[in-house]
């Protein structure tokens, strides 16, 4: 019987070494094919994981090239508009160049919600106008699947922006202030700061107290101790509340000892009484919003016991809602970048990226309205807070529902 010619099939070829029957590589079906099979290999965990890996880390490289502009270019202004101050003083370069550093930690507490906003626009602009983004779609994967490593980002970002608020901005803040009054203005600091509790040296007698006002006229736990004389111990005070009118201090809720060695401590509801220093005496570091700790802060709005707890609550609420905003604003720009289909509609990230700047800018204009209006009592802190980060989440899912 003669030899047979070998019948072509497209996937059974004839092996180069032995001219033996060899199975050519499984069709293009088996490994790209559309059935439910293939799309349930495709969702599985390791792919998954990799995506979610790679969408995280140029979310991140963003994040970072975004705060290190804009870092950069609010430095710039900065040191334009106030290195002449250090000049005219005739103080050196490196107190300047301190001062600049120091301002680092205040200029991310500002800018960590809009370069969080940007970074998630930037990185989604990327995928799409990539194709990336219609290859996992053309796979199986839905876009809110495609979303949540977007979410987790975002959280890291905040988480960092949170601990600098909690252990870096404190400590830098006052610093800056420090430098900024004391060696440039020339404003003489008598005051000292140890664990959010303010000690002041007088002429006769120390003061302490816990918080101030921002008009310097109001004062809690006021404590003041009057120098030991040959009599014996001087007076000692203790106050939840202190108010300076005039040329006296209205004292509230508290206890005065007297003077002498037959001393006798009488509490009080309020009284009158008149010490050595006034509140301009009381030149302290701390004249920012971002003096306390966060979590302190949080803390001691949520203590019942403190005269101005409200004060505390209010402030504590500003200062979190404003660190979380970036979540909201961005879980609501995604879905709007992706109704746009940039790349195939022809909008890409030349409009997205000033479009959504703008956007958020009006957003920040809308809570900061809301903020003024709970200092006034006349709208409720939880709603001047979160009322514009409800509206976002809630506006980006109904968006993304639609969408799907």
């Amino acid at each position: 019987m003669g030899s047979e010619s070998p019948v072509f099939n497209p996937y059974i070829g004839l092996c180069p070494a032995h001219g033996q029957r060899h199975p050519h590589p499984s069709p293009p079906s088996a490994h790209i094919g559309v059935g439910k099979n293939t799309r349930d290999d495709i969702k599985g965990s390791t792919p998954m994981i990799l995506l979610d890996r790679y969408i995280i880390k140029q979310m991140a490289l963003h994040f970072l090239l975004i705060v290190t502009a804009l870092t950069s270019l609010y430095l710039l202004v900065d040191i334009f508009e106030r290195l002449d101050n250090f000049q005219e003083r005739g103080l050196p370069l490196a107190l300047a160049a301190r001062y600049f550093f120091m301002k680092i930690p205040v200029i991310l507490d500002q800018i960590s919600p809009v370069s969080l906003l940007l970074s998630g626009i930037i990185t989604l602009g990327l995928l799409v106008n990539r194709r990336e983004l219609l290859s996992l779609n053309a796979a199986g994967i839905a876009k809110y699947r495609v979303m949540i490593p977007f979410g987790i980002g975002a959280i890291l970002c905040t988480s960092v922006a949170l601990a600098a608020g909690q252990w870096l901005l404190p400590s830098a803040g006052m610093e800056m202030t420090r430098i900024w009054r004391q060696d440039v203005l020339g404003e003489k600091g008598v005051g000292t700061v140890r664990k959010g509790v303010t000690f002041v040296r007088g002429r006769q007698g120390i003061y302490s107290f816990r918080d101030q006002s921002k008009a310097h006229q109001v004062f809690s736990n006021f404590r003041y101790q009057e120098f030991a004389s040959k009599d014996g111990p001087g007076i000692s005070l203790f106050a939840q509340t202190a108010n300076y009118d005039v040329d006296s201090w209205r004292l509230k809720n508290g206890q005065i000892r007297s003077k002498g060695a037959n001393s006798k401590v009488e509490p009080f509801q309020e009284t009158t009484i008149s010490l050595p220093e006034s509140p301009a005496s009381f030149l302290t570091p701390i004249a920012l919003d971002f003096g306390k700790p966060l979590f302190s802060l949080i803390r001691q709005a949520l203590d019942s016991s403190q005269p101005d707890q409200r004060k505390s609550l209010v402030e504590a609420h500003r200062r979190l809602s404003f660190l979380l905003l970036g979540i909201p604003l961005l879980w609501l720009a995604l879905p709007v970048i992706l109704c746009f289909e940039m790349g195939r509609s022809g909008i890409n990230l030349a409009f997205a990226v000033p479009i959504s700047a703008g956007g958020s800018f009006v957003v920040w204009a809308l809570w900061s309205g809301m903020q003024a209006m709970a200092q006034t009592a006349v709208l409720s802190t939880i709603a001047a807070s979160w009322s514009i980060h409800c509206l976002c989440l809630a506006g980006g899912a109904i968006i993304m529902a639609r969408r799907q």
